[in-house]
């Protein structure tokens, strides 16, 4: 080159180069597991890598905007589906490197460097949570990295260093897919509300001391790792001696809190018993049954001038108590001339009738203070109530209905309950909502013929 055309192209700032013989830029998708269950969380690590010789020299942004790298990055599952739904899982320490996600901007975290054919590639990691929410097998489509940059510059005096022939490019991930398994539908437990991961449960009464009566609240917290904000409220707990008349609901990024409003119905009692949480473990992959330690209470003696519904669940409690106990003489004076057989199984049924009987009225009144919290929960409550009539674990449609028949519910009272449950279906969506007291009338209908038969 003669000195003149030197000088000319120092005088313009002229860089070229030649293309590296290897991408200088990858990206990579990382899946914690291939298979999953039903709305068991996977964690994916979406990882990118840029060869810093060739960016620090050749890259040209991609966007007006200063980020701390000039590439843009494009997740397609990110956006909600029907079959996942996806997060982004925030840094610990909210450091890390800018980096254009789409329309938005995205710490990604610093993970070191890799060495490929001599050359060293800085490598970006972002953590993804994916919730698979329907079995079958959900397809985990390519990341795109897209950059530009350029061989040749120019220095203008105004604008800085420019590029003088922009290209783009593109890199992709593989793509993969992920197997979501259902969960199982034998031994599902009575209770269960969804609640798929590995979870710890605990309770504490406030205050710890209270009269026959008067009012507590039952503190349950459920924490762990699972889909915590995916499981439907917890059921309300069945406690001998306790009436739970109210439930409040608190969320938290670690535990979900249920506040349940409890009265204390027998003098004397000095715990609460064990609250049990049903869910299924991806670990064990099977329904586990969690229990809360019992929970120390102090009931002491009634006070004066109840409220005549506290009055009226006292003394059904206490006639519960003398029912068992009179079933129990009952049994022994029987056991002498029937047999053991015999008059354990009659003890027995006596038992569960009279179960049965307070499990039905507090799943009514589950019904009433659902219907003041809207028709979702009111559904709920009602096919709870239906559930419980039929001995089955969970609400099937015309499965539930043919079963009430067998059980001897009247055609017309079935029309009532179909008609209930349909109205509040389609208020969930935004249809009308039903009458309370027609939703309540037929209930307890239903409630007081399962109550009257074994």
């Amino acid at each position: 080159m003669s000195r003149h055309a030197l000088a000319t192209a120092l005088l313009l700032g002229q860089v070229t180069a030649q293309q590296p013989s290897a991408p200088p830029a990858f990206v990579e998708v990382e899946a914690a597991a291939t298979t999953a269950w039903v709305h068991e969380s996977v964690e994916l690590t979406v990882r990118v890598g840029y060869d810093t010789v060739f960016f620090a020299e050749r890259a040209v942004p991609l966007l007006q905007q200063a980020l701390d790298q000039p590439f843009l990055v494009t997740v397609p599952w990110l956006l909600g589906a029907e079959d996942r739904a996806v997060e982004i899982v925030p840094l610990a320490a909210a450091i890390g490197q800018r980096v254009a996600m789409g329309d938005r901007v995205v710490l990604w975290q610093p993970a070191g460097q890799r060495a490929i054919d001599g050359h060293t590639f800085a490598l970006l990691e972002l953590r993804c949570r994916w919730l698979p929410l329907a079995a079958g097998v959900s397809t985990i489509a390519p990341v795109e990295l897209r950059y530009a940059f350029a061989t040749r510059f120019a220095e203008d005096f105004l604008r800085g260093r420019q590029p003088l022939d922009r290209q783009e490019a593109t890199a992709l991930s593989a793509p993969q897919q992920l197997t979501v398994k259902a969960l199982p539908m034998v031994d599902r437990p009575e209770g269960f509300t969804g609640a798929v991961g590995e979870f710890a449960v605990r309770a504490t009464a406030a205050p710890t001391s209270v009269a026959a009566g008067a009012v507590f609240t039952l503190e349950v917290v459920v924490s762990g790792g699972g889909n915590l904000e995916r499981f439907a409220p917890m059921p309300w707990p069945r406690l001998p001696g306790f009436h739970v008349q109210g439930l409040v609901e608190k969320r938290g990024a670690a535990a979900r809190t249920f506040l349940f409003d409890v009265v204390a119905l027998r003098e004397g009692v000095t715990e609460v018993p064990a609250v049990l949480f049903a869910t299924f473990s991806p670990r064990a992959g099977k329904y586990v049954t969690l229990a809360t330690d019992p929970v120390p209470l102090q009931v002491l003696p009634a006070l004066k001038d109840l409220p005549l519904r506290v009055a009226e669940l006292m003394a059904a409690d206490a006639q519960g108590v003398s029912a068992a106990q009179r079933a129990k003489w009952w049994w022994v004076v029987a056991l002498a001339g029937l047999g053991f057989g015999m008059a354990l199984g009659l003890w027995r049924s006596r038992v569960r009738l009279a179960r049965k009987r307070a499990e039905l009225r507090a799943l009514h009144d589950r019904l009433v203070w659902a219907l003041a919290r809207g028709p979702a929960d009111a559904l709920v409550a009602l096919e709870a109530l239906c559930c419980a009539c039929t001995g089955e674990q969970a609400f099937v449609g015309d499965a539930t209905w043919n079963a009430l028949a067998r059980r001897g519910a009247s055609p017309q009272l079935l029309a009532r309950l179909r008609t209930a449950h349909a109205e509040l279906e389609a208020a969930r969506y935004g249809g009308p909502a039903p009458a309370p007291q027609a939703v309540l009338d037929a209930a307890a209908e239903l409630a007081a013929h399962r109550a009257g038969t074994r």
